[in-house]
């Protein structure tokens, strides 16, 4: 066709710029499309096709060479336009014999179609060399029967990644994240290493929050503001109150509140829960617990299936011992209770408010509030005759020993 200027033109320059934001990313077979007619030279040099209806002439515009914004080949589908700018074939090509410039051009195989129009086409498609019947056959199609379809650009080259091989959904994925983290940059996360970073869809992050190189926030975590996440650290449908610090560990499935510490190396699981101002640190593993406000365990502990007041402190090596071969059995440790180190807690056992265990102990059966247990197994430091000892302050001596009177056997 040409305009009042002689010039030859495409009918499909008309379409406004609103409808090519419509369509974009998808060839559409507009059946209102007026018909037109459109002559062909005689040429018949050829390029061989997979499609059974057509080969490449001289005369067309096939366009078969890769962007390289998208890193990777996506096959041997390409558009052919004719010498009016129509689309006139989108071609399976087994071996093309073209050195053409940029930009360059793919099928991406979405597809928007006159239904009316499609069902009845269907049934005219015949198999390729192969057998195989191909839907981009119906684009030249349309164009043999005059209403020739229109090819639409994607905004975002990587819209049209094909991903059929492991390569191509490494890229589609690393595509997915880098939106995703553009994202909460602008919402004011920070990010020390953003390309070592990674953070799922269904993930929120607070304002002002940090998150350190190899830093994973999976699944549907929520972490709050002003928090400092990593290095190394991975979150698993966590919930993470605002300022907590949680460094090279890992939790999972668990919810902290707000100003909590963990790590490093610490991991917490199984719906553990942490309240405000506790603090984990080194090798601290908590499963399936609850630890109240302020309570500390500073160094590798093992804190499953119990129940921890609040101020308590656990000493370094402290294990609730909480499987017995068979079943798991629950800990109870009361508010303000002190755990000496290497304490092994036997489960089910109640550790009373206030009471304290020396180091070593091996606590079998409860202990009673304001309480010192010691030794193997663990038993009452009896002073004065009292069991009981004030709560604020123990001096924990060594044991008396029995010394053999001299001259006696």
């Amino acid at each position: 066709h040409e305009n009042t200027d002689g010039k030859v033109i495409s009918p499909f320059e008309s379409l406004t710029k609103a409808e090519g934001q419509l369509v974009r990313g998808f060839v559409v077979l507009n059946q209102e499309q007026e018909k037109k007619e459109v002559t062909e030279g005689a040429n018949t040099d050829k390029t061989e096709t997979e499609d059974p209806y057509y080969s490449i002439q001289k005369g067309d515009q096939p366009n078969l060479k890769v962007d390289n914004l998208l890193e990777g080949e996506f096959g041997e589908i390409a558009p052919i336009y004719d010498r009016f700018g129509l689309l006139k074939q989108a071609l399976v090509i087994s071996a093309p014999r073209f050195d053409l410039p940029d930009p360059a051009e793919i099928n991406c195989g979405a597809y928007c179609f006159d239904a009316g129009w499609l069902w009845p086409s269907l049934s005219e498609l015949r198999p390729g060399k192969r057998g195989e019947i191909y839907l981009t056959s119906l684009v030249g199609l349309a164009y043999r029967q005059g209403t020739p379809a229109a090819s639409i650009e994607v905004a975002d080259a990587t819209e049209a990644l094909g991903v059929d091989t492991r390569v191509r959904l490494a890229q589609a994925e690393g595509a997915m994240r880098r939106r995703i983290r553009e994202r909460w940059m602008l919402e004011g996360v920070t990010m020390v290493d953003p390309s070592s970073t990674y953070i799922d869809a269904a993930a929120s992050i607070g304002r002002d929050t940090v998150l350190h190189p190899n830093t994973f926030v999976l699944g549907d975590s929520i972490v709050g503001e002003e928090c400092e996440i990593g290095p190394g650290t991975v979150l698993t449908n966590a919930r993470i109150g605002s300022r907590c610090r949680v460094v090279a560990s890992m939790v999972e499935d668990s919810t902290l509140e707000p100003d909590v510490t963990v790590g490093p190396y610490s991991h917490l699981r199984g719906e553990s829960y942490i309240e405000s101002g506790t603090h984990l640190g080194n090798f601290v593993e908590i499963k399936k617990s609850r630890l109240g406000a302020g309570t500390r365990s500073h160094h590798f502990s093992y804190i499953g299936d119990a129940t921890v007041g609040k101020n308590v402190n656990i000493g370094a090596g402290t294990v609730t011992c909480n499987f017995d071969g068979v079943d798991k059995h629950p800990t109870i440790i009361e508010e303000e209770a002190f755990i000496g180190c290497d304490s092994m807690l036997v489960a089910p056992v109640r550790v009373g408010a206030r009471a304290r265990t020396g180091a070593g102990a091996v606590v079998t059966k409860d202990v009673p509030p304001d309480t010192l247990v010691v030794g193997v197994p663990a038993r009452p430091l009896v002073k004065g005759g009292e069991s009981r000892v004030d709560g604020r302050q123990v001096r924990l001596g060594r044991p008396p020993v029995r010394r053999a009177a001299k001259g006696k056997g």
